[in-house]
């Protein structure tokens, strides 16, 4: 008897009233919140309506685990808003991680004694993270005199915003979880890197279209509430940043080189251009820093594991023409002028001048904060500090051995299955690592190391690993 069997009744309630009561009682709590910071529901948060739309279409896949877990890959590129404003904003995925997380847990008593060690470690190494900088935050926060307010659109106490940065992170392990639940062959798995790949997808196309609107001050409706650099068009699309979107179009469009030479379909062909239109609308260095690390390690990987130049010649021609055509859109929005200033070397000097800046004031606030200084505390030291520094910074010693643990642990995943010789290693896991070292590479940057996408892709080797071989005995059980 399958596992999912054994617990349906605890995880799929066959009343719809239940699930129903669930996002009810979700949606009292957040607009008591909202009220709590002074925000008008209908005027000023309008995309409340798009988020309870998705979670319409959420109550109709929550029986279906499948469906709902790439309902919630689908929604990663939805990060825009901080997490001190309004929650229902944009944030679908997480809320639903939120939701199945009491169920999540429940499953995992079922089945870590079937987990392989290396996979229990990722699991603990990320429970134990979130957990601690939570805790440190907690108790950290109450005394921490506020020095940043003008930062922020609304001022929030410490205390709450380390509340609200720890559930992020524990939708992170809720998803991780899930996946683990309903990937359990590489067929399933391969229709997980599908959805995130449209996603990226739809995330650059929307950026496109905001770039267009603005560069062009074009009479058409943007998605209310969605940011941009005054002054030039410039776009954010569904992310807080142009950092964050160019991070995460860079990652979703390794994988659509995936559907490119495996699938040869037309989605492949849609994603690849609407990824490379995002990333370069975006203007992001990091991301061509994350794109061009991910394909230098692709291209190696291939030609190591299939001894054929063909794979890694196809690869890089695709992406060089959707390059092409994003430099060409690039041109046409934002002027030859604003383009090549964006990669010339003293924008890219003056760039690495702050990020050195902020670098280099690691080592004092980790020899005043060795055991670290909480969860989402960063901001209240530095606004602008790194992604790849707010780890360190948030955990201390205690955050980095659990760090130096998770990706220990996800480079043996990756390790382990570059070692066998199936067909679906052959197809996938090459641009499974390139993916994972991109945005490993984009953390140096400015980036929120919260967003949900990123854990999500670190995550998962240890997925494509379960799904390899463990994951037989979920249909054996």
């Amino acid at each position: 008897m399958k596992v999912t069997q054994k617990i349906k009744g605890l995880y799929f309630p066959k009343d719809t009233y239940w699930r129903i009561l669930f996002i009810s009682v979700f949606l009292v709590l957040d607009v008591i919140l909202a009220s709590r910071l002074s925000i008008t529901v209908l005027s000023e948060q309008p995309l409340s309506l798009v988020t309870i739309i998705g979670f319409g279409v959420a109550l109709l896949l929550f029986r279906r685990h499948k469906l709902a877990m790439r309902f919630v890959v689908f929604c990663l590129p939805f990060t825009q808003v901080p997490t001190f404003k309004w929650l229902l904003r944009w944030r679908i995925s997480e809320v639903l991680a939120w939701l199945r997380l009491p169920f999540h847990l429940a499953i995992l008593s079922r089945l870590t004694k079937q987990m392989p060690a290396i996979i229990r470690h990722i699991l603990l190494a990320m429970i134990g993270y979130f957990f601690y900088t939570g805790v440190i935050g907690i108790v950290h926060a109450p005394f921490l005199e506020i020095r940043v307010e003008e930062a922020m659109e609304h001022t929030i106490h410490p205390v709450l915003r380390t509340l609200l940065e720890t559930a992020r992170g524990f939708a992170s392990i809720s998803v991780f979880i899930g996946l683990l639940v309903a990937v359990r062959n590489w067929e399933e798995f391969s229709q997980i890197v599908k959805v995130f790949a449209w996603s990226g997808a739809v995330a650059g196309a929307y950026g496109v279209y905001q770039a267009t609107v603005l560069g062009f001050r074009l009479p058409l409706p943007l998605l209310p509430g969605t940011l941009f650099h005054e002054g030039y068009a410039r776009p954010f699309a569904t992310f807080y940043e142009p950092t964050g979107m160019g991070s995460f179009t860079a990652v979703a469009l390794l994988f659509s080189l995936h559907l490119i030479y495996y699938d040869r379909s037309v989605s492949g062909i849609i994603c690849l251009s609407m990824n490379a239109l995002g990333l370069f609308v975006s203007l992001s260095l990091a991301g061509f820093l994350g794109l061009i690390t991910g394909m230098i390690v692709l291209i190696l990987t291939l030609m190591w594991r299939r001894r054929d130049l063909f794979p890694s010649i196809l690869s890089a021609a695709s992406l060089g023409g959707a390059l092409w055509i994003g430099y060409i859109a690039g041109i046409i929005l934002f002027g030859e002028e604003q383009v090549f200033f964006s990669f010339s070397s003293y924008w890219l000097e003056y760039s690495l001048a702050g990020r050195a800046e902020a670098y280099s004031q690691l080592p004092s606030l980790f020899m005043e904060f060795p055991y670290g200084f909480g969860q989402g505390l960063f901001l209240f030291y530095g606004a602008g500090a790194p992604g790849f520094a707010r780890l360190l910074l948030e955990g201390g010693i205690i955050g980095m051995v659990f760090l130096a643990l998770f990706h220990m642990n996800s480079a043996r995943c990756l390790i382990r299955l570059l070692r066998r010789s199936s067909e679906q290693m052959e197809r996938l896991v090459p641009f499974l690592v390139a993916a994972y070292v991109s945005s490993l590479v984009t953390t140096v940057n400015y980036i929120n190391t919260t967003d949900m996408w990123i854990w999500f892709v670190w995550s998962l080797p240890a997925v494509a690993l379960w799904t390899e071989g463990q994951g037989r005995l979920l249909n054996k059980t």
